[in-house]
């Protein structure tokens, strides 16, 4: 069965009317300033102010148009492209570009308008080599603030989307907190969870039935008093899912085994809280508790490159024919989708689909940031 696809993330892009209006403004005031500064270094000389203005204007208006594009590639900078000599490179080659583009038509303005009379005038090559001695260095200025500009309005936007998906999590986690505790209270789950320490007790195996009782009290406080984060730590929310394992398989004495291969470079990693106790649910509920011979339950975590792939496999009944992730999935998955799609966006992804060998295999794909060492640990 194929993954159905997260929702598409909301566009974070800059607001173009809002640059121009803002680098308009930079740029007349910066011609207003600079051809002030030019006149009252030359009053004596009769020079026309509004000449020198128009100049400047010309030659600081260039930069409006490229704005907008400049502010949304340092928008999307990351650390990775300014640790690359190919991005610097291809950066420096576009500015020097730019400034190939804006000395002729800085040159041809100066011709044009001979802001320096009745002092002197220039030719066009004359004019270029003035621009050039002038503008060069702002040019390449321009450049890197446009840059900068953009990287600080990208952080300042995806800071506040962060906060936003966070709020929004509060709620998810809640829900999945909910889910998760309706799901252990079940009267048949806790019928047959009692039923099985009345045995135990029956038998004499205090000891077993006492273990039981406090595991799911555990588990139960677990649920209620589990900490607000958003993410946990993959070691902690594997050391949930063991104890919800654990009393489950109390209803099917040898018929459920269990297994865990988890890289042990993945214990740290963050992922989001209570994702694997619905999957897990999923697949003792809805495959093993439904055929008669043993069942295998697996979970797998390992690193593929930047991402954190995380399997919860079964030999269950495996999925019926007409199965559709998007529209057969109970509210667990439902809930785990869409607290994957606000902590990660489209770089995650959740795929539940039958298995060659039998059963089902739900698998979570999430990006990480850092990637440790390499070495495995395999729990049976």
């Amino acid at each position: 069965m194929n993954s159905a696809q997260l929702p598409r993330a909301p566009d974070k892009s800059l607001p173009l009317k809002w640059i121009l209006l803002a680098t308009c403004g930079v740029a007349f005031l910066a011609a207003l300033l600079v051809s002030s500064q030019i006149q009252l270094s030359m009053i004596d000389h009769g020079h026309d102010w509004w000449r020198i203005f128009a100049w400047q204007l010309v030659g600081w208006g260039f930069w409006v148009p490229v704005a907008p594009w400049l502010m949304h590639v340092g928008a999307r900078l990351s650390r990775s492209h300014l640790r690359s000599s190919l991005w610097w490179l291809r950066e420096v080659t576009t500015a020097l570009g730019l400034t190939l583009l804006h000395l002729p038509l800085a040159a041809g303005a100066f011709t044009l308008l001979q802001p320096y009379l009745p002092v002197d005038r220039y030719t066009f090559f004359e004019s270029l080599f003035r621009s050039f001695i002038s503008w060069f260095h702002i040019d390449l200025l321009m450049y890197c603030m446009g840059l900068a500009v953009g990287y600080g309005l990208g952080g300042y936007r995806r800071a506040r989307a962060s906060e936003l998906r966070e709020s929004q999590l509060e709620t998810e986690l809640a829900r999945a907190q909910l889910e998760t505790l309706r799901l252990q209270i079940q009267p048949h789950f806790l019928f047959n969870t009692l039923h099985s320490i009345a045995a135990l007790v029956r038998r004499k195996s205090n000891d077993r039935a006492l273990d039981m009782v406090i595991g799911l009290s555990e588990l139960l406080r677990s649920t209620l008093d589990r900490s607000e984060r958003s993410r946990v730590p993959l070691s902690e929310d594997l050391d949930f899912v063991r104890r919800y394992i654990e009393l489950q398989r109390a209803r099917f004495a040898d018929r459920l085994s269990v297994s865990y291969d988890v890289a042990e470079n993945c214990l740290d990693l963050p992922v989001p809280n209570f994702l694997l106790q619905p999957l897990v649910e999923n697949a003792i509920r809805h495959g093993i508790a439904r055929r008669a011979a043993p069942g295998h339950l697996a979970i797998r975590a390992r690193l593929e490159g930047d991402y954190l792939r995380i399997e919860v496999t079964d030999n269950g009944v495996g999925l019926p024919e007409t199965f559709e992730s998007t529209e057969h999935q109970g509210l667990g998955l439902n809930n785990t989708r869409s607290r994957l799609l606000q902590l990660y966006g489209e770089r995650a992804s959740l795929a539940v689909r039958s298995r060659s060998a039998g059963g089902v295999a739900a698998i979570v794909t999430i990006p990480t940031e850092h990637r440790p060492t390499t070495q495995r640990v395999a729990v049976g």
